[in-house]
């Protein structure tokens, strides 16, 4: 029989691949016949130690083991040198991996200086470190740092060790919980910046501002005693007519709150929260992990309701957990930018009851560039190595005139420059496709979206079964309107969904380049810039005044940024930010 064309094409495709074998050491053999989902929880560490850590860095892996994971590590580093005590793992990583700009050495680097290295990473070793040895080793890890370098330490949390297997809890001797390895980290004299993702087992230390960073928004709000996201309530009916329009737009009106169960999470300082108990549900939970937050919210909440209505919990949101579930939950301002912003929501989700309904916040590249362009602009004004005060101090005047120009705009210019600007933000986007596609999978509909942006003129006796696809035309729509979400100002009649695409990976580009820019990393600045002029151009022809702001930003960043940051173009350009969308849980 003669191949078929696809077989011929698979055949030529196949030629340029070569005829080379990469060898696997008995470490990875393991892995890949009796734990693969292991491996890509491996490999995914060390690509969040990769972005962390930037381009052109001297970096070292210590217990590289078999060199896998390293190779991510060095793909933009100038070099990269992988240690670790096992010699068959260095033989097969010598063998298999090695090159020009990565090497792999036997080393036990509790008795030898390996040299000096911009970045070190070490994945999964602390805990095969006898604690009396913990200190050392941290130490000996600090040391081979040069200035303002950076150490990211990975290790399981104490509390999944229940769900070990018995191959994992033989080589583990010293297992920690987040605040233990925080305080290690601080212990250490130069160690002091602790940037990570709860949901990752990595910890990264820089030689910094003393700050701990372990969840997003929360753990930057408890280490300064803030909570930056007070509203305008001296004018209580307007906050209310306010609150009442959002509610109006998710499609849920006030009847459906009153006699209620509610819950909220992340209420901040408990301003919009006051709307909400004014429609008096009979049941009112509110969760935040920020201890400012919980004494606020319980302040303003203390004569709202009634006696035992209201319930402030002090819990991160991931930890909380109850049977009981509610006719209304929200989550506003808190799932963007998380670590893991689809499975942090989807826990969210799981206190709707069926037939319920659920508000969340999303943003995405595009509807953020306007936070993304001052962020860039502040690290040229006030870099990040600067005190919190000072650099505040000095960015709240410059973007005082820029937030000036914002119709309705209800927050302190502190507040703005303090959780926009000023706060790392080292986790994802969360569009409001991400949150259709992903909750839709778990039975919510889309309801209503704030600013409404979706229409549907079918008749409805022909939307049934298979028909319905309420998810896919709002996802639809969101595409086709993604000018709109980059200019607050424009509203523009829906472009092609295709140019949306092409928009949003180039907006999606722009936001990897200010984290590389955030990190420090020199090419981070270029390549904002050269994306900014990829944008512009896709957008000229549907909104040239959005166009235009983009090209001024470009311009300031390659020129003098702290002249030009309050009197271009760019100024009064803000996206959309957050957007709202609420969901049914379907029965």
């Amino acid at each position: 029989m003669e191949p078929s064309r696809e077989a011929e094409q698979w055949r030529h495709a196949k030629s340029f691949i070569g005829n080379e074998h990469v060898l696997l050491g008995p470490y990875f053999s393991f892995i890949v016949r009796k734990s693969p989902r292991r491996l890509l929880h491996l490999l995914s560490y060390y690509k969040f130690a990769a972005k962390m850590i930037g381009s052109g860095k001297r970096v070292l892996d210590v217990g590289c083991s078999e060199g896998f994971g390293t190779i991510l590590l060095a793909e933009a580093a100038t070099s990269c040198l992988g240690v670790d005590l096992d010699s068959d793992a260095i033989d097969v990583a010598n063998q298999s991996v090695a090159s020009d700009k990565l090497k792999f050495q036997l080393m036990d680097i509790l008795t030898t200086d390996p040299g000096r290295f911009d970045a070190v990473v070490t994945l999964d070793v602390i805990e095969h470190i006898f604690q009396d040895n913990e200190d050392a080793f941290v130490a000996r890890l600090a040391s081979v740092l040069e200035p303002h370098g950076v150490l990211i330490i990975g290790t399981p949390n104490i509390t999944s060790d229940q769900y070990a297997n018995e191959h994992s809890r033989r080589g583990h001797v010293n297992l920690f919980s987040a605040d233990r390895l925080r305080d290690l980290g601080q212990r250490r004299n130069g160690a002091h910046r602790l940037l990570a993702a709860r949901a990752l087992p990595a910890r990264a230390l820089r030689r910094s501002e003393a700050v701990t960073v372990k969840r997003a928004f929360v753990d930057y709000y408890r280490e300064r005693d803030i909570s930056p996201v007070h509203q305008d309530i001296s004018d209580r009916e307007r906050h209310f007519g306010r609150r009442s329009s959002l509610y109006r737009f998710l499609g849920i009106p006030p009847l459906y709150v009153e006699g209620a169960h509610v819950l909220e999470f992340g209420p901040g300082s408990g301003d919009n929260a006051l709307h909400t108990a004014s429609l008096g549900p009979e049941r009112y939970v509110l969760v935040d992990g920020n201890p400012r937050g919980v004494t606020e919210t319980r302040a303003k909440l203390a004569s709202a309701l009634p006696e035992g209505v209201v319930e402030v919990v002090p819990s991160y949101v991931e930890d909380f957990k109850v049977a009981e579930r509610f006719d209304l939950v929200v989550a506003e301002g808190l799932i963007p930018f998380q670590n893991e912003p689809v499975g942090f929501a989807r826990h969210i989700a799981s206190f709707v009851r069926p037939g319920g309904m659920l508000v969340v916040t999303c943003a995405d590249s595009a509807s953020a560039i306007g936070e993304i362009g001052r962020r860039l602009l502040a690290n040229r004004i006030a870099p990040p190595s600067l005190p919190y005060a000072e650099r505040r101090a000095q960015l709240s005047p410059v973007f005082a005139s820029h937030l000036a120009t914002l119709e309705g705009m209800s927050r302190s210019v502190d507040d703005w420059v303090d959780d926009n600007i000023a706060q790392p933000l080292t986790g994802k986007l969360y569009s409001m496709a991400d949150a259709i596609e992903s909750l839709g999978a778990d039975g919510f509909i889309v309801t209503g979206s704030s600013p409404q942006f979706f229409t549907d003129w079918r008749w409805y006796k022909r939307v049934f079964g298979d028909e319905r696809q309420f998810n896919e035309r709002a996802i639809d729509s969101y595409y086709e309107n993604i000018v709109n979400f980059l200019d607050y100002r424009e509203t523009l009649a829906p472009h092609e969904a295709a140019v949306g695409r092409r928009i949003r990976t180039a907006t999606d580009a722009l936001y990897e380049a200010m984290h590389a820019d955030d990190a420090g990393d020199p090419t981070g600045l270029p390549a904002a810039i050269a994306h900014l002029k990829e944008i512009a151009p896709l957008v000229k022809p549907i909104a040239p005044s959005t166009a235009a702001s983009l090209d001024a930003l470009a311009n300031a960043l390659s020129g003098d940024a702290k002249t030009a940051a309050g009197t271009n173009a760019f100024s009064p350009h803000f996206g959309r930010g957050q957007q709202y969308l609420s969901f049914t849980r379907d029965h």
